[in-house]
């Protein structure tokens, strides 16, 4: 018996040992698991706040910057109202000079295109040379509150860009009455990459 007795002692203590190293191993695997959890909690959070910070900071950013072009094409159109740089160009009878002065108020006022229109909103000179979508501004919401107050400014989604336009109201005697149209094409490459 006593025989018996020795063999089952080391058995157990083999045994006891073995359960020791797998509770530890057990204990370890958790405790890593657990602090990997917590780091990754932690660096999620701040990496969060981080971008969502940027982000803030980069929309107030654009926000801003819109305001400032949408205002800066506002005086624009006022400025343009009130010359008489575009009845000079009437006067001449000429539409490659009507169209050589709108080029002129672009290079002026930095702007991508000027465009005249009727009183209807269809386009009837560019200072591009060639005018793909002359009924551009017609029925749009922009154009319906620039006709009832001007000048205006606005965000406008045009085709397949955005841009700040400004309209004002133009009335040359005997020769053309609707509005000038400055665009500032948002998503050119230039402007993208400044933004």
């Amino acid at each position: 018996m006593s025989d018996v007795a020795t063999r089952k002692e080391p058995a157990r203590q083999k045994s006891l040992i073995k359960i020791i190293l797998i509770s530890l191993a057990a204990c370890q695997i958790i405790y890593t698991c657990l602090v990997l959890l917590a780091v990754n909690g932690v660096t999620n959070d701040a990496f969060n706040k981080y971008f969502a910070n940027v982000l803030d900071d980069r929309i107030a950013f654009l926000d801003k910057e819109i305001s400032r072009r949408t205002e800066r094409l506002y005086n624009a159109a006022i400025r343009i109202a009130s010359s008489n740089e575009l009845d000079y160009a009437f006067e001449e009878e000429n539409i490659s000079y009507i169209k050589d002065t709108l080029a002129s108020i672009r290079t002026a006022y930095d702007v991508s295109t000027v465009y005249l229109l009727d009183k209807i909103g269809n386009i009837v000179y560019s200072s591009d040379l060639m005018i793909n979508q002359p009924a551009l501004f017609r029925n749009t919401e922009s154009f319906k509150l620039a006709s009832k107050k001007s000048p205006y400014s606005c965000v406008m989604v045009l085709e397949n860009r955005v841009s700040v336009v400004s309209f004002c109201e133009v009335e040359i005697e005997d020769s053309f009455s609707g509005y000038c149209v400055l665009e500032e094409n948002l998503t050119l490459d230039h402007i993208v990459d400044y933004l």
